[in-house]
């Protein structure tokens, strides 16, 4: 049996503590890079991490009006981390601190952005071999 993936709030516990910035700066509605980078880092894994969890259910977990936002900010942060080295370092480590409580799922998401192809795939392949795609 494998462990339950991590809940959102624990993943933006993790990055908050990484970024240096409070929790409370994830959640709120401010636009200053120093906390929008930090809110698309932990939108991407939350994703990433909790492929169980719908745009609507993710955005209600960021107090999100809707999920358009999710998208966005995953959309935002996969790109980053294709040109990026010091993000695609920082989101390996963020991913593999909170891997270990969900390593099938992360097995079962690959497989499907392998299936999938396009840009979170190449994403996601960097991060996790490290080579560009």
């Amino acid at each position: 049996m494998t462990a339950p993936a991590p809940r959102v709030a624990e993943i933006i516990k993790a990055v908050a503590d990484e970024s240096g910035i409070g929790i409370a700066a994830i959640y709120g509605p401010h636009r200053y890079p120093n906390y929008c980078l930090p809110r698309h880092r932990a939108m991407w894994l939350a994703r990433t991490l909790r492929p169980d969890m719908s745009g609507p259910q993710l955005a209600r977990a960021f107090h999100r009006k809707d999920h358009s936002t999710i998208i966005h900010g995953v959309r935002r942060y996969g790109d980053l981390i294709l040109v990026d080295d010091a993000e695609r370092e920082i989101s390996a480590a963020l991913l593999k601190r909170l891997k270990p409580k969900a390593p099938a799922r992360i097995r079962l998401l690959l497989e499907r952005l392998r299936e999938a192809g396009g840009l979170m795939a190449a994403a996601f392949r960097v991060l996790m071999t490290g080579e560009a795609a």
